[in-house]
């Protein structure tokens, strides 16, 4: 910085300062530093920087044309800036392409560290879903394990009996139910077999029944 010189033009009002910066730009080989709003009057000032007689071209340039907008309040050329005044020069309050290279910057950590949080997330899901599905499958071989594995003779043995136990209970039962379907078909009156009649039908057709009897 301190190898170029400075150049500061104060107008009254943004109008003049923004002619005298186009001014400053379009008649010498300068760079725009950006702009300031001084507290108090509406005074806005202009900062550029270049070689010595290029600064000062455009800020005799920039008097002629921003004067005939508003007034020009003061300028000033400092040909050899000390470094120490940098942070004026080059303040938090100057707007312009350094203020949005920061506001860039800034709006790209965000949007870094903002991906950063997504893909985290995402990591974190998918080793959740890793767990989950490694829990499931060790279930599952559990199980496989349980139904594979050899059945020792005792065990055998038990459910070979619990088998038998239920197959005598069904086959009892059903012998039940035979003979109530035979006692059906009897005669419950005389139980001759040769008696036409069954179970729930009248008297009479008893052959063996007293009131047929004459």
């Amino acid at each position: 910085m301190n190898k170029e010189a400075l150049g500061v033009i104060e107008t009254v009002g943004m109008a003049a300062a923004i002619q005298a910066a186009d001014t400053c730009v379009k008649s010498a080989n300068v760079e725009l530093i950006g702009y300031e709003l001084t507290k108090g009057s509406g005074l806005v000032t202009i900062k550029i920087r270049g070689n010595v007689g290029a600064v000062k071209a455009a800020i005799e340039a920039a008097k002629v044309s921003a004067a005939k907008i508003n007034q020009v309040y003061a300028t000033l050329i400092i040909p050899r800036p000390a470094e120490n005044i940098e942070g004026i020069i080059e303040s938090e309050e100057t707007i312009g392409i350094k203020a949005k290279e920061a506001e860039i910057k800034d709006t790209i950590e965000e949007e870094n560290k903002l991906e950063n949080t997504v893909d985290m997330e995402e990591k974190i899901e998918d080793k959740v879903e890793d767990s989950t599905n490694v829990e499931t499958e060790e279930k599952v071989e559990d199980n496989d394990a349980s139904l594979d594995s050899p059945r020792s003779p005792e065990v055998f043995q038990e459910e070979k009996v619990s088998n038998e136990k239920e197959q005598d209970k069904e086959s009892t039962h059903n012998d039940s139910y035979l003979n109530e379907q035979e006692n059906n078909e009897v005669c419950n009156i005389c139980h001759d077999p040769a008696c036409t009649r069954k179970k729930g039908q009248p008297k009479t057709l008893c052959i063996n029944y007293k009131g047929n009897r004459r």
